[in-house]
């Protein structure tokens, strides 16, 4: 399940569409005057050319305007666009380790707690020391090294079968002649 938590709003992206949106429509007032007052300064025919000069000026600069809040606006909708397949990706991986590690549970830590103390299955025999406890002293001298222990998985104690006693060897019976 996915985080209920809020989230918190992304105050700068805000600003940038509140921005974006503010230049394009200052940029567009500003074309629509210009224009306007070029209009009205050719049909009056004016001799000076300093306010038909700034009419195209702030024509060109309301053109620039709607052309940067516009990019603004792109921008902005490409940020929106990545942010929300971030959230996206982000839930579902969420999901996914939520599902893998079956943390339902109360704590959430069930797997975590079974791996680090892994407890034996009932009737299962404590594995054999690797060490034998008995005096070392009771060794043979000549006797070999011991070859070193491998841990392996722990089986059953199990204890060897105990192998038949030998026979006393008895002699060769010489032939009795009768």
């Amino acid at each position: 399940m996915t985080s209920t938590t809020p989230r918190k709003l992304n105050l700068p992206l805000i600003g940038l569409w509140v921005a974006s949106v503010a230049i394009v429509v200052l940029g567009v007032v500003l074309t629509f005057t210009a224009n306007a007052a070029q209009v009205a300064y050719y049909t009056e025919q004016v001799a000076d050319p300093a306010p038909i000069l700034a009419a195209q000026s702030n024509t060109t600069l309301g053109g620039l305007l709607i052309a940067v809040g516009v990019l603004g606006l792109v921008i902005s909708l490409a940020t929106q666009a990545i942010i929300g397949a971030a959230d996206r990706r982000h839930a579902e991986s969420v999901l996914a380790v939520d599902e893998f590690f079956d943390l339902d549970e109360e704590d959430g830590l069930d797997v975590l707690e079974a791996e680090r103390a892994p407890a034996a299955a009932p009737g299962v025999a404590a594995a054999p020391a690797l060490v034998d406890e008995a005096a070392p002293e009771a060794a043979p001298a000549t006797a070999a090294a011991p070859a070193p222990a491998v841990e392996t998985e722990a089986a059953p104690a199990v204890e060897p079968e105990a192998a038949p006693a030998a026979e006393p060897a008895k002699a060769p019976e010489a032939p009795t002649e009768k």
